[in-house]
């Protein structure tokens, strides 16, 4: 029977080139935590003393435990033990119907119900905004950021450039709907009808202008944010709009740059 390395420190397996396993707390995109060897782990919950993620939606409340969970790799794979004594937790896959949930220990002498968290990409899910991206690919590709020298284990942080002036009402456009709280961006006919431009055709010339112009902003593979496009076959932008947002590049008082809304009439495709 496997058992987890109860080991804080990551263990060195002695194999190169070995999966890239990662997990990425949502409402922290910029912040990328890896697992590079066996027994590596992480805890994550609300209490930003004991837990190595923290799930900061969740700071002022309670439905969260204080240390609600850990992640750990563990033959070659990543694993979720669940530590809370309050709630479950829940694993969901993209395209699967929901899995059955995580139960919480029974007492403080349950090390707590454990399993394995199915690749290449899966959520976690817990109360009060708690949301793990975990992405696990048996061979990860190459670093085109030049990250070699980044110290395995640490969070990886990349740049957001400023969103040039010429720009701006079509990156606020862009990002509207998630300023109001939807999951995605707009889409090309919507930025052109909220910028009454002539036709969807000339909406996706400048979103890709603004693509090219905040190319630094795009995260490197396995530093993407929630609702990978890849998975769900998005559009390029659409990570850009989430990193936008998440970063304060765009915020709502932005939205006053917008135009009225029109009273009629659609964008032609």
């Amino acid at each position: 029977m496997r058992r987890e390395r109860e080991a804080t420190a990551p263990v060195a397996d002695g194999r190169a080139g070995g999966p890239s396993l990662t997990v990425v707390y949502t409402g922290e995109q910029d912040e990328v935590y890896d697992f590079p060897a066996e027994g590596c782990r992480r805890t994550f919950g609300r209490d930003d003393e004991r837990c190595d993620i923290v799930v900061w939606s969740a700071l002022n409340g309670s439905d969260l435990a204080r240390v609600a969970g850990v992640v750990f790799r563990m033959d070659g794979e990543l694993w979720l033990r669940n530590l809370a004594l309050s709630h479950a937790l829940r694993v969901q896959v993209p395209g699967r119907p929901p899995e059955p949930d995580l139960p919480p220990r029974r007492s403080d002498a349950d090390r707590g119900p454990a399993r394995s968290l199915p690749g290449p990409v899966c959520t976690v899910l817990g109360p009060d905004g708690c949301e793990l991206l975990v992405r696990q690919e048996a061979h990860p590709r190459p670093d085109p950021a030049g990250r070699a020298g980044v110290l395995p284990g640490s969070p990886t942080r990349f740049e957001v450039p400023a969103v040039p002036d010429h720009l701006r009402a079509v990156a606020v456009a862009v990002c509207a709907p998630l300023l109001r709280g939807e999951r995605f961006p707009a889409s090309y006919s919507e930025v052109a009808v909220t910028l009454r431009l002539r036709s969807a055709r000339t909406a996706r010339r400048l979103v890709d202008e603004l693509c090219d112009c905040c190319a630094p902003a795009h995260p490197v593979p396995g530093e993407r944010p929630p609702g990978d496009r890849r998975t769900l076959r998005l559009p390029a932008y659409y990570d850009l709009a989430h990193v936008l947002v998440a970063h304060h590049r765009i915020d709502t008082d932005d939205l006053r740059l917008l135009p009225s809304p029109p009273t009629d009439g659609t964008a032609r495709s």
